[in-house]
């Protein structure tokens, strides 16, 4: 399975990804490493620039949340995803190709496991990622496979007009003594602040 990941880490990858954000960019992200790194790097780092919407709890609903947000503000939304959740649902796809507007960025996290609940196998390697999201909708897609690359395919995607796709070939792994978010009540009022 590692022979198909990527030399990425997912928390590279996140601390470039919030220091290049527009400050009212909303974030929403899957549950499990992918919440739990977003919000340890924020805070480690305090970095401001956007607001986390966390999934706790909630597989493969990451991407329908990402749309109904986006349908409700004209700030960029963008839905932090991973293979195992992206998979889930993928019916939504449609639904984001269908009624997604030019502010809605989905960026797919691919280490081609379930990392977050034993490491299982997705089975994604066969998917034509790019095709399905044209397919469902999607206007534009990019992907990014080696550290050279994001910087500039990051910057692209970021200013596309969506919907928009980034997929990111990542190898397994977090970062270590990864905390969980508290205080959800009181995160989900500041998102909700400035909509």
């Amino acid at each position: 399975i590692t022979t198909h990941n990527g030399n990425l880490s997912r928390s590279d990858v996140v601390s470039i990804l919030l220091k290049e954000l527009n400050t009212p960019t909303k974030l929403v992200a899957t549950t499990g490493d992918t919440t739990r790194e977003l919000h340890q790097i924020r805070s480690n780092k305090k970095i401001k620039n956007g607001q986390d919407f966390y999934m706790v709890g909630g597989m493969g609903y990451s991407s329908s949340v990402s749309l109904g947000i986006s349908l409700r503000t004209t700030k960029d939304v963008i839905c932090l995803d991973g293979d195992g959740s992206f998979l889930m649902h993928l019916g939504s796809l449609v639904s984001i190709g269908k009624v997604g507007g030019q502010n809605f960025k989905h960026i797919l996290f691919n280490n081609f496991s379930h990392e977050s609940v034993g490491g299982q196998t997705t089975n994604i390697e066969k998917l034509d990622i790019k095709k399905l999201i044209f397919s469902a909708g999607y206007k534009n897609f990019f992907k990014i496979n080696k550290k050279n690359q994001i910087n500039l395919n990051l910057n692209k995607f970021l200013k596309s007009k969506g919907p928009s796709f980034l997929e990111i070939k990542i190898k397994p792994g977090s970062i270590n003594n990864l905390k969980r978010p508290r205080n959800l009540i009181e995160i989900k009022k500041k998102f909700m602040k400035n909509f």
